[in-house]
């Protein structure tokens, strides 16, 4: 394998290495946290995972662990790894896709990967040989590190890395199932068609423009790399994800802030009833000879202050449970179901 390895890092101390290898890292948007010497945290690091350590964090954790060893969090910002602990594995591994950025390890090579795509970690099988396939939620050891008494090179630089081949990507494909109403949602924000999109399996026709309003409300209270993720990884649970050049297009597009007209107008399987940022036109009701004023006081409550238990709204209005299911089969027949209320229409 050819040597990338510089005279330039060859002649810096250590710890200087390590800085600017670091320093190199973040400059591709890849996320890190500090190791002990047998690959363990330092710190509780599965934030990490979607953010990259602020500067402030990253000069703390020079003055508490001085020579902390470096993990770097793969599945974040596109960075993937394959870890060839079998040297036989990595010898059968095609030499095609052997020019990446590597990393001689404790027992074989970590060969690195960029994908748009999120995938999981998990163990692949490449010419008869198991291969662990670093991705979401795990992480692997990069040079500058010692790890028992071992230090880990950089035979490529990280900025040889190229892109996650076909070939494995079907692979990872074959074991992926797309079950997105079981994936647990971690994001800021509190508008009802943020979750509604995320827990919807998004039909062709829709997927560009579900994932284009869902990064642009994503935005509004995330940072832009962890909005990024949480639509790589919504596109991964689509049976048809969009492909990389949609992807891109999504993110390139100069961000929006479109109020709930845009979301009801068009994606019409959003219920927007009960969102803290609903805004429901009371005073057509208000004003309207239609409905009587028991009617107009349980719209207000269902659609305006977004409360749907029958018990609180019969004790907030003075009326029987039974009162207020009729007054809500009452208003189906007028046109308006409040149970299935959508205000696209």
């Amino acid at each position: 394998m050819e040597n990338y390895i510089t005279e330039f890092l060859k002649n810096q101390e250590p710890e200087e290495a390590k800085k600017k290898f670091i320093e190199k890292y973040q400059s591709y948007g890849f996320s890190f946290f500090p190791v002990d010497g047998n690959k363990r945290p330092l710190i509780s690091w599965k934030e990490y995972q979607h953010r990259r350590p602020e500067p402030e964090e990253v000069l703390k954790w020079y003055f508490d662990f001085p020579d902390f060893n470096i993990g770097i969090a793969t599945g974040f910002a596109g960075f993937y790894s394959l870890d060839f602990d079998n040297i036989e594995a990595y010898k059968n591994f095609p030499n095609e896709y052997k020019n990446t950025a590597t990393t001689q390890t404790l027992r074989g090579f970590h060969l690195n990967f960029y994908s748009e795509a999120v995938f999981k970690s998990q163990i692949i099988k490449i010419n008869g040989f198991d291969v662990e396939f670093k991705g979401l939620g795990s992480y692997v050891i990069e040079p500058y590190s010692v790890i028992q008494g071992i230090p880990y090179r950089p035979i490529i630089p990280i900025d040889k890395i190229a892109k996650l081949p076909n070939f494995i990507i079907d692979k990872l494909q074959e074991t992926e199932t797309h079950r997105p109403t079981l994936i647990k949602w971690k994001y800021q924000g509190k508008q009802a068609c943020i979750k509604q999109i995320l827990e919807r399996d998004l039909k062709e026709g829709e997927r560009e423009l579900s994932l284009f309003a869902l990064y642009n409300l994503l935005i509004r209270e995330n940072s832009i790399d962890y909005s990024k993720q949480i639509i790589l990884k919504k596109n991964n649970t689509l049976k048809k994800p969009l492909e990389e050049k949609e992807l891109k297009h999504i993110f390139e597009e100069k961000p929006y802030s479109f109020g709930c007209s845009f979301i009801r107008s068009n994606l019409p399987y959003v219920k927007c009833a009960g969102c803290p940022y609903f805004t429901f036109d009371f005073s057509q009701v208000l004003l309207s000879n239609q409905y009587t004023e028991t009617e107009k006081k349980v719209i207000y409550i269902f659609l305006v202050m977004g409360i749907k238990n029958i018990s609180q709204i019969s004790k907030m209005i003075g009326i029987s449970r039974m009162q207020v299911y009729n007054c809500i089969n009452s208003l189906r027949r007028k046109g308006l179901d409040l149970i299935n209320y959508d205000n696209s229409k």
